[in-house]
């Protein structure tokens, strides 16, 4: 009876171990590795890459705004690469800093510099911008297609995450206000 009894109890210790190796594998969905060769990989590891993926979205999110807002339109001719260190030639209801409440210009004001993200940011910044050159260079390239299939998936993403019920596109009063409290911090300085 003893020999059944642990023979049973060894049956279900390896049975809750398989179902837990399942929930791991189905709780794994967003291509993180977790173990490599049966070792599992250090905490650090394992948030490097859960830092990584959230700077390919934040890099990628904060392409798309540029793109959207069409920002390289409002460049003079007489400016040095586009650049003019004494004036911004770009509308204020145009530019992503001021109209877009989730900009790291806004968000991150006053916080200091991370570091860590700054340094996952540098490197997914590369790529992204290879990728996206690659896409928007290409002649075959259809922008109404392109910009479909973004509303498509930010449709799925607030779907998915009601939480996030953030409009990408705030009104021009938020765009007022966000412009009007920057031009107070920058009389303060």
């Amino acid at each position: 009876a003893s020999q059944l009894a642990s023979e049973t109890w060894d049956a279900v210790l390896e049975e809750q171990k398989a179902e837990e190796k399942e929930r791991k594998g189905e709780d794994n969905e967003d291509d993180v590795v977790t173990e490599i060769f049966g070792w599992e990989l250090p905490q650090w590891m394992v948030g490097f890459q859960y830092a990584l993926q959230d700077a390919d979205e934040r890099m990628t999110n904060l392409l798309l705004q540029e793109y959207n807002a069409k920002v390289w339109n409002c460049t003079d001719d007489e400016s040095f690469f586009g650049v003019t260190v004494s004036q911004s030639n770009i509308p204020d209801d145009r530019n992503p800093a001021l109209t877009d409440p989730t900009s790291p210009e806004i968000t991150g004001r006053y916080k200091g510099i991370d570091f860590a993200e700054s340094t996952c940011d540098g490197l997914v910044l590369s790529p992204i911008l290879f990728r996206y050159f690659l896409q928007f260079s290409d002649p075959l390239f259809d922008e109404q297609a392109f910009m479909a299939e973004v509303e498509k998936e930010k449709r799925m993403l607030l779907k998915e995450e009601p939480s996030m019920t953030l409009s990408a596109t705030p009104s021009s009063s938020v765009a007022k206000d966000v412009t009007s409290n920057i031009s107070k911090d920058m009389e303060t300085i």
